[in-house]
């Protein structure tokens, strides 16, 4: 058996950085794994 983790591509993270006051939100998404992300910017509503 090995004890390497497994990259798991359902797995989804977000993480909230800031909502600018011009309705933009600043977040973090990464996929599979949450120390492997890019940084975004959108609107609120989207």
């Amino acid at each position: 058996m090995s004890n390497t983790p497994t990259f798991n591509p359902n797995l989804k993270f977000i993480r909230i950085i800031e909502q600018h006051t011009n309705g933009l939100v600043e977040f973090e998404f990464a996929v599979g794994e949450p120390g492997l992300f890019v940084e975004l910017l959108m609107a609120q509503a989207q």
